[in-house]
């Protein structure tokens, strides 16, 4: 059972369906340089407990299944973290103490937008639990689903920084104008989603 919960986490991120997952993950990357790509599992990980979080919440019945403001909230997230990431690309890089609010704000602002969108895969989760599963059995396949979230997310962080740092550190191709360019084209994909919704 656990397996399958870890590959239900994994190709949860990895299907073409899981693009606006995909948009977030690209938008962690812009954030920071590759070479803070620690900082991008950070990210990536403080995303996945709040995606988590919101998913046992549906899970355990405290929260309903189905609302429709959340496909909206999603793509909204997706939009306004690429919009607070240029905001961010316009300050010194160098200012060490500007640097620890933006590194802080951008943690709450993901554990929170993890959250919206763990409440878009919620419903669909609590469909496959089906009835009459304990709390040990819910953690545990909680536990098996986020380690596949975390999975995926590591191996699509790995490729955007190969091209990230190939593009930004190797080629040296004007890093701070391709990084908003690419914002700019997360934003307009998030748009697009958002009116779609």
């Amino acid at each position: 059972m656990l397996p399958t919960f870890f590959q239900l986490g994994y190709s949860h991120l990895m299907n073409w369906e899981a693009w606006d997952h995909q948009l977030f993950l690209l938008t962690i990357a812009l954030a920071y340089a590759p070479v803070l790509w620690r900082k991008w599992l950070v990210l990536a990980t403080v995303f996945a407990v709040g995606h988590t979080s919101a998913i046992a919440l549906m899970a355990a019945g405290v929260l309903p299944a189905g609302m429709t403001w959340v496909e909206p909230a999603i793509a909204a997230s997706i939009v306004a973290l690429a919009l607070v990431d240029l905001a961010f690309l316009q300050v010194d890089p160098y200012d060490l103490r500007f640097g620890k609010v933006k590194y802080a704000a951008t943690l709450l602002l993901i554990v929170g937008f993890g959250f919206v969108h763990g409440l878009g895969f919620g419903s669909a989760f609590v469909s496959i639990l089906g009835e009459g599963q304990g709390a040990g059995d819910l953690a545990q396949m909680l536990v098996a689903f986020t380690l596949g979230v975390e999975a995926a997310q590591l191996l699509i962080l790995l490729g955007l920084w190969v091209v990230t740092y190939a593009l930004f550190e190797m080629l040296q191709l004007r890093p701070l104008l391709l990084r908003k360019g690419f914002l700019l084209v997360v934003i307009a994909a998030g748009v697009r989603m958002l009116l779609l919704s």
